[in-house]
């Protein structure tokens, strides 16, 4: 079976937050890939959306679309390796979970699809709340914990990822 046999159908599931969905992902070692290609694309849509956004609010210190674009995209890519790792990391030393680096990529990777909404200026806000939900039930499938330990993983990995964004500017 070709390995985008099954793309279309996970990219439904995923946007709908199906746990089904992040549980067969997880183990399928070939979806890394097609868990590359959401990311990518989120990146890029989300990119667009960026600059959409400076373009359309703009102000005078506000940077250029081809510079929001570039920002958001390379952020987008380098937020869901550091994310993944994290994540497996706190997971996995922390609770106890049994995963992978490579099972969170998958996961994480595929509830990107809800980021491809941030294309549209305004979606994109309500999107990136959609995502947090869809994350959630992704990372609990990926580390098979329960909701409590997925809650604090995350707030924990959103804070070093934050803190990570921020240093480079420092």
């Amino acid at each position: 079976m070709p390995w985008g046999t099954h793309m279309i159908p996970r990219l439904i599931g995923a946007l709908k937050g199906d746990v089904a969905t992040f549980e067969e992902v997880e183990h399928d070692e070939a979806a890394t890939i097609q868990a590359g290609i959401v990311v990518v694309v989120a990146a890029l849509l989300g990119g667009v959306g960026a600059g959409l956004n400076t373009s359309i609010i703009g102000g005078d210190d506000a940077p250029g679309f081809l510079s929001a674009f570039i920002t958001a995209a390379i952020g987008a890519l380098l937020g869901w390796l550091v994310w993944s790792v994290i994540t497996h990391f706190i997971g996995s030393k922390f609770f106890g979970a049994q995963s992978s680096i490579g099972e969170m990529l998958r996961v994480i990777g595929f509830a990107h699809v809800v980021l491809w909404l941030t294309v549209i200026p305004i979606i994109g806000f309500f999107a990136s709340l959609w995502f947090l939900f869809v994350a959630f039930k992704a990372v609990r499938a990926g580390l098979d914990i329960g909701s409590g330990p997925t809650a604090i993983v995350i707030l924990i990995g959103f804070i070093i990822r934050i803190i990570l964004s921020i240093l480079p500017g420092l």
